[in-house]
């Protein structure tokens, strides 16, 4: 693991006693067949969940729903394993309600709405539940499911690994925060 900066944003250090919503990409990371990306991965969850960043680290009810239908039946049991590591946020009404104003806002900006329907409905959703006072962060490694201005990048992590043929490649997590007054004007 290597952690840099990257376009002025500090990146030497992670978030510290903070809820994260994680994406399904960054979990389909950690369950890769890509050894050293699995490894990596699975080793960002692991510090982020440690004692001396003691983060909170939740995933929806959307994104458990995607890793499970994604899951060959014999990968399961292992989806459902490492998943016990996350805490559940519920579908409710006012989730719903917070996810359809998101659409809605996405829909009439200028600069989104002729990229909308790139943006899955999962994206939406756990778009949306970061949208709250408590404001968790949103780790993901695809930073443009989630636009700006809506969104922005706090911290950012790259993960560097080896490929199956000892091709180097590199993967970067970003933690991003909504931006509340967009969301609200």
């Amino acid at each position: 693991m290597i952690l840099k900066k990257k376009n002025n944003i500090i990146t030497d250090t992670l978030p510290k006693h903070k809820e994260i919503l994680v994406d399904s990409n960054v979990i389909n990371h950690a369950l890769s067949r890509e050894t050293s990306l699995k490894t990596a991965t699975s080793s960002l969850i692991e510090i982020l969940l440690s004692d001396e960043y003691s983060n909170n680290l939740y995933i929806s009810v959307f994104t458990y729903y995607e890793l499970l239908k994604g899951a060959t039946e014999s990968k399961r049991a292992e989806v459902e394993n490492y998943i016990e590591k996350f805490k559940l946020i519920p579908w409710d009404t006012t989730r719903i309600n917070r996810t359809a104003h998101l659409f809605t806002k996405y829909k009439n900006h200028k600069q989104i709405k002729n990229i909308i329907d790139s943006i899955s409905t999962a994206d939406i959703v756990n778009g949306s539940l970061i949208f709250t006072e408590i404001q968790p962060m949103l780790l993901t490694c695809d930073y443009n499911d989630y636009p700006r201005p809506f969104f922005t990048e706090k911290y950012l992590y790259k993960i560097e690994y080896t490929k199956g043929r000892g091709n180097k490649s590199c993967q970067y997590c970003y933690f991003l925060e909504a931006n509340l007054d967009e969301f609200n004007s």
